[in-house]
This record gives structure tokens, sequence and C-alpha cells, in this order.
């Protein structure tokens, strides 16, 4: 096949996808894909697995970070697929490589990612924010695991964190809050699905009335 790195690689986003699924199918099983936004070419990504959930590229384009299946021991770890030559590099070290660590997402400076991480032994509901060293593939708490997470970064040293609140009839909206390097959560305002754009300075997030 064509080295996917060759071109323009600007032009190359990764989803997750399934080609045989239809509306009021069972989920099924699929996978991480890199398709080319010009010519509408699609190819699976190298993962070395049974399915992968793309997450976010390397800064230089020529990775991607996934969650990858595990079948020997159930687990869904972070991997850092090298497209060039196909090599899969778990991250998380011992410790944090055993539970589902979810939806990666690349620091500005392109050193680090978070993830939520599931720990199987843990409550169900609650996620552990970590922040991955890229050089090392060790990875590090940050804060205590909350109900919610979904990190995005607004700059090198800060987070944007979505929380449920303390609130057991569920009445009151999920939380925006800020997350530094130190675990602090302080609450922005009440919304959900927050996502950070750095660029810009801005965060993207759905309020009370559905509007984004």
């Amino acid at each position: 096949t064509v080295d996917p790195t060759v071109g323009n690689i600007s032009n190359i986003a990764t989803l997750y996808s399934n080609p045989m699924w239809d509306p009021g199918d069972p989920e099924g099983l699929g996978t991480g894909v890199l398709v080319n936004l010009v010519n509408g070419q699609t190819r699976r990504l190298p993962f070395q697995g049974p399915e992968c959930v793309a997450g976010c590229f390397a800064k230089d384009r020529m990775g991607v970070i996934v969650t990858g299946e595990d079948r020997s021991d159930g687990s869904r770890p972070l991997y850092l697929i090298d497209l060039k030559t196909g090599v899969n590099r778990r991250l998380g070290g011992d410790t944090y490589s055993k539970g589902t660590a979810m939806m990666p997402c690349l620091s500005p400076d392109g050193k680090r990612c978070a993830a939520n991480y599931s720990d199987p032994s843990g409550k169900l509901t609650d996620f552990q924010v970590l922040i991955f060293d890229l050089a090392t593939g060790q990875a590090m708490p940050l804060g205590k695991p909350f109900e919610g997470g979904l990190p995005s970064w607004i700059s090198d040293s800060r987070l944007i964190v979505t929380r449920r609140p303390d609130d057991k009839d569920r009445v009151r909206l999920a939380e925006v809050c800020s997350m530094d390097m130190n675990g602090t959560i302080t609450l922005l305002f009440r919304g959900s699905s927050a996502k950070a754009i750095p660029q810009r300075k801005s965060i993207i997030f759905q309020n009370a009335r559905d509007e984004w």
C-alpha cells in the first residue's frame, strides 16, 4: 500500500469507522481509519490488534494515538502508532496499561497527551485523568478520580474537563472546569461536552438548551 505519510499529511484525518453498520444494527466491530479529505481515500490504521478507536495525531502527524483492544487481558490501553513504519508502542507503563484509556488529547507542545482512564477495580462512573509522556511512554495521575473527564488542553499547563456535580437527583447541569498540573479543579461555568481550542484560547461546549 501507499505510505500514508507521503504527500500533504495535513489533509489526513483519523476517525472510527464501521462500514458494515446500518442504523438499528448492533454496534459491531469497527476500527480506526485514516481518511484523505481531498480525494476521500480511506485506509485502516496499522494497529496490530482486533480493534482500535482513533484518538489524536502526534504533533508532526507521523503518528496516531489510539485506544486499542488487547484480548489477552481485556484491557484497552493507549498505543502510539508510527504511520511510516507501522510500529505500535503501548503507553502507560506497568501501572496504567491494564485498564481502559480513552479520548487522548495532545498537548500544544506535542510532548504529552491527556486521557480518561478507567481502573477495572474502581467505580465504573469515575475516571482518572492521566498525563502520558510520549517520549518515555509513562503516565502519571492528575488529581483524584471523578465522574466526568474529557480532558483537552487550553495551554501546556492547564486542561479543560467536564465534571458531573455531586447531585444525586441529576438536576444540575454538568460543570465545565479548568484543571492545573497539580490536579486542582476550578469551576468555570455550567455546560457539558466541553472541548478547548488552544489556538483561539476558546472553549466549545453544549449548554442547557442543547446549543453549541
